[in-house]
């Protein structure tokens, strides 16, 4: 059985439709691919809160979080949080944060997925680095087609970018403001302190 971190993954979903992707030749679903990518880590978090927009066939979610986790995970909780409110991602993170019972939280975009030994590095680091209230990942990006465009969050890794490699300091965070959340793993009395996301704003 593989170990727990104490780590809740957060997954946003507002939408069932225009979830296939090209992998190859293939087809893929995003959904599909998320929850793989979840339930194969090496370290396992220690639940998944799924936040559904109002109407969404929980059905189909279901059927597929049964699926994933036969790879390895039979014992993962997962849990369906049907929001009721407001369904623009940070809304819908926000609720999912009021659900978490762990000291760290981790939000994944429907469209991402971790890599295998994410939170294994994650719990590594959280036995060395006392106080740290963010691991940020080193995000690839691809194309429609699953073709590698670029690296995000890479400025944190660089040499100089702060004053020490691998962590944010303000100076960082004013020379690079543009940092991709999905993945990220956050402590969440921090997340709160702050007062979360904000909420979408409406354009009419």
């Amino acid at each position: 059985m593989a170990e727990t971190s104490n780590i809740t993954v957060i997954l946003p979903i507002v939408t069932l439709d225009n979830l296939t992707i090209k992998v190859g030749e293939d087809e893929a679903n995003y959904l599909d691919l998320a929850l793989k990518s979840i339930t194969t880590q090496k370290v396992l978090p220690k639940e998944v809160l799924v936040v559904v927009s109002k109407g969404l066939d929980t059905k189909v979610i279901e059927e597929k979080i049964t699926e994933a986790k036969k790879e390895k995970a039979e014992s993962l909780e997962f849990r369906i949080i049907t929001n009721e409110g407001e369904t623009d991602f940070g809304s819908q993170v926000n609720l999912g944060v009021n659900e978490v019972n762990t000291e760290y939280f981790s939000v994944l975009e429907v469209d991402d997925q971790y890599a295998t030994i994410w939170f294994d590095n994650v719990v590594k680091y959280q036995k060395h680095y006392e106080g740290v209230d963010m691991y940020l990942p080193l995000v690839l990006d691809v194309n429609t087609d699953g073709k590698f465009l670029h690296f995000t969050n890479e400025p944190v890794w660089a040499k100089d970018f702060s004053d020490k490699q691998g962590f944010l300091d303000n100076d960082a965070l004013l020379n690079y403001p543009n940092f991709q959340f999905s993945g990220s793993v956050i402590k969440k009395e921090s997340f709160n302190s702050v007062g979360g996301l904000k909420p979408t704003l409406k354009l009419q």
